[in-house]
């Protein structure tokens, strides 16, 4: 089994230069804007460029323990268009991005020529920088920005292991181009602070605001007069699949108005900007000059709702979702979801903002009510069958992308493809950033711990323990009991109170004091615990649980076995080192990787020989076995593992194993998981870029911590020979 995708890099906007290697010509290679490229790849002591002073007027942001220092630069010619770089293989995610990198710690490099040196390593050009864009945050580096100009180098001479293609495009070019939203931060804020109307700041063109989009942006739609359709319609509207003259395939779409045309790309620009994937939208022309859109035709697998791990990637960008009120989410046979080049992606946007699907328009207000209908399963019940369970944390951190979009993005992206009336397009600017300030407030609510309790004085106060032997037993029970009741959600709360018992940290004593206390306060939440130890809370709405599986379907993890008990008692465990808990398999499964990891590098560094590094393999493989099967006395095995349709049978039946043995079926599983990630492992250290394979080592643990909990992989089955 291969878990390598091939990468097919986005079509660019009509304009866009290109500058390849493999394609440089004498005539391509002459220059831009009067000024020729170097005929050689030019060789610079990036050590020896003085900074320029009274640049950096502010200092470097203080990092945290897991952040890296890095600085890049947006390097503008005098025309206002910006140079970018492809990476190869869609690098990290980017479709296209700003040249930067780390600052190296002991590398000798100030902030500013680490900036020479990675603008030149990924675009082959040489810089002089001008200003300050700003500084900008992920999620495990910051990086300083600088505004460029370029002096020298060549598009042609980039290092060609982390570059496929080095481009020039306007800003409005870029909008379309860049696909994170961090990057059109950067963009922004460099149009912001250096261009007005789309060309650099001079003497005499001085610092402004870009003038109107509509008086400023190239004519970029695709003129579809001489495409040839080969395939129907696959939509409610006109359309279908059609070649273009180079044989490329889109599927193009005929809108029922120009508005709604520009309306259904403009969703997708949006889309993009809070990190939402969705196909690379274009508005068309034909050869009567009505608009449309056309998408490039894409291999994509499908939207299984039923797989948890599917639902959670959607349910990921659910805030985007209501921000654009693209009722028709998730589709009405869960249609418009598909994982395209591994990311589960967002298909057809046309349902989205002021518009219905077929065209007809829709009331779209600067209240976010989608953040409920969206998870009513009377008013929308396919995008309740996926948003419908998400907890306070999902809730949370989608609203989060969609806060973190700025206001200038926002207008900028209407001023391109919002109504082409000025009135209209400043209201629509407003409603998405009212509609954005609501999500950000939904979302701190569910981020927001509440009291269960409806009147606090029904909550026993916290015990105290006067009895100095018993406090060292029973106090923390007690303390961790009261907290839990409020501070948690009902649901999260209950299950809390109830794992308290197995805690480790807390011991594992009972007494009947606690028992009481504990009771006293189940009671004022509106739950008792019952014979079995599961608590049940007929006051508090659970999820409803899973569809009972068919005959023909392996049983597997308790919480998919016995229908609503079960259910609870799965998240009761969720605070628990049970083994039903896909956190804490996944935990197991990441263990065994970084100790086979370990091992290795104790071999390469001449601590292992061969057989000591096969044996460390074997070992680590024994103990990750012995504690998914339940042999190890911290963890509690999943019912029926070894029992006939257990979860080994369900192991041997999904990698077509003839081994009978629990034991050995789980360590053949683990020992195809490491050849996978160091087949990997093995690509990295010939040059493939760690963001281009690191995705894959995720995607490898996901699904062998899907396979240990007895469900359906996402990938194709695997063969045994591969081993």
């Amino acid at each position: 089994m291969s878990l390598a995708y091939a990468y097919r890099e986005p079509v660019d906007p009509p304009g866009v230069d290109a500058f390849r290697p493999e394609t440089a010509s004498d005539e391509q290679a002459h220059g831009v804007n009067g000024r020729a490229f170097d005929k050689a790849a030019r060789k610079v002591n990036h050590a020896s460029i003085p900074d320029v002073p009274g640049l950096d007027t502010e200092p470097f942001p203080a990092l945290k323990p897991w952040q890296h220092a890095a600085s890049g630069a947006v390097i503008m010619e005098p025309d206002g268009r910006i140079w970018v770089v492809a990476p190869r293989g869609g690098y990290a995610g980017y479709h296209n991005t700003f040249p930067k990198g780390t600052v190296d710690k002991g590398g000798g490099l100030t902030i500013q020529q680490n900036a020479h040196k990675e603008v030149q390593e990924e675009s082959g050009l040489c810089i002089r920088l001008k200003g300050v864009v700003g500084d900008f945050a992920g999620d495990q580096s910051v990086t300083r920005y600088y505004l460029a100009d370029r002096v020298g180098g060549s598009p042609y001479h980039h290092d060609g292991k982390e570059t496929a293609a080095v481009k020039l495009a306007t800003p409005e070019q870029l909008r379309a181009m860049l696909n994170r939203p961090r990057d059109l931060k950067i963009l922004h804020a460099a149009v912001e602070k250096f261009t007005t109307a789309g060309a650099r700041i001079s003497a005499a063109n001085p610092p402004g605001q870009l003038g109107k989009a509509t008086e400023s942006k190239p004519d970029d739609t695709l003129d579809i007069s001489k495409w040839k359709k080969v395939g129907g319609s696959l939509g409610s509207n006109p359309g279908g699949l059609y070649a273009d003259e180079a044989g490329k395939k889109w599927y193009v779409k005929h809108s029922k108005s120009d508005d709604h045309a520009r309306n259904e790309v403009l969703a997708a620009a949006l889309y993009k900007a809070a990190g939402s994937p969705v196909l690379d939208y274009h508005l068309t022309k034909d050869a009567s000059g009505k608009l449309g859109t056309a998408t490039p035709w894409v291999d994509k697998k499908v939207f299984d709702p039923n797989s948890p791990a599917a639902r959670n990637k959607v349910q990921a960008h659910f805030a985007t979702h209501v921000w654009l009120a693209n009722w028709d989410a998730v589709g009405l046979v869960f249609d418009n979801q598909a994982i395209v080049g591994g990311k589960m992606t967002t298909l057809d946007t046309g349902g989205a903002l002021r518009y219905r699907a077929q065209g007809s328009p829709k009331l779209f207000g600067e209240h976010p009510t989608e953040w409920n209908s969206l998870r009513d399963p009377a008013k929308n019940p396919q995008a309740a069958a996926v948003f419908g369970k998400m907890t306070d944390h999902q809730l949370a951190d989608s609203a989060a992308a969609v806060a973190g979009v700025p206001d200038g993005v926002i207008d900028e992206l209407v001023k391109m493809f919002g109504p082409t009336d000025s009135a209209e397009n400043a209201k629509l600017a407003a409603t998405l950033k009212a509609r954005k300030l609501g999500i950000k407030s939904n979302g701190a609510a569910a981020a927001t711990p509440v009291n269960l309790v409806a009147n606090t004085a029904a909550l026993p106060p916290p015990v105290k323990v006067s009895n100095v032997a018993q406090a060292v037993t029973y106090q923390p029970k007690f303390d961790a009991v009261h907290a839990a009741a409020t501070t948690l959600t009902p649901v999260d709360a209950i299950a809390k109170i109830s794992a308290i018992k197995s805690n480790p940290d807390l011991k594992v004593t009972w007494g009947k004091k606690f028992h009481a206390y504990k009771t006293l306060v189940l009671a004022a939440l509106g739950a008792a615990p019952s014979k079995q130890g599961i608590v049940t809370a007929p006051a508090v709405k659970l999820p409803s649980p899973p569809p009972p599986r068919t005959s023909s379907e392996p049983n597997t993890a308790p919480n998919e076995r016995d229908g609503d008990s079960i259910f609870k008692a799965a998240l009761v465990a969720q605070a628990d080192n049970w083994l039903g808990n896909p956190l804490c398999v996944q935990a197991i499964v990441a263990l065994y990787v970084e100790a086979c990891f370990a091992a290795y590098e104790k071999f390469a560094d001449g601590v292992f020989e061969n057989p000591e590094l096969q044996a460390a393999w074997a070992a680590a493989e024994l103990n990750a076995a012995r504690i998914l099967l339940g042999e190890d006395p911290g963890h509690k095995a999943v019912v029926g593992w070894n029992q006939p349709g257990g979860i080994d049978q369900h192991i041997a039946t999904v990698l077509r194993l003839g081994e009978t043995d629990p034991t050995k079926r789980v360590r053949m599983a683990l020992r195809q998981l490491w050849h996978e990630i160091s087949a990997l492992t093995v690509q990295e250290i010939q040059g493939m870029p760690l963001e281009n394979t690191r995705w894959q080592m995720d995607l490898a643990v996901d699904e062998t911590v899907r396979l240990f909990l007895g469900r359906e992989r996402e990938q194709d089955h695997f063969d045994p020979k591969d081993v």
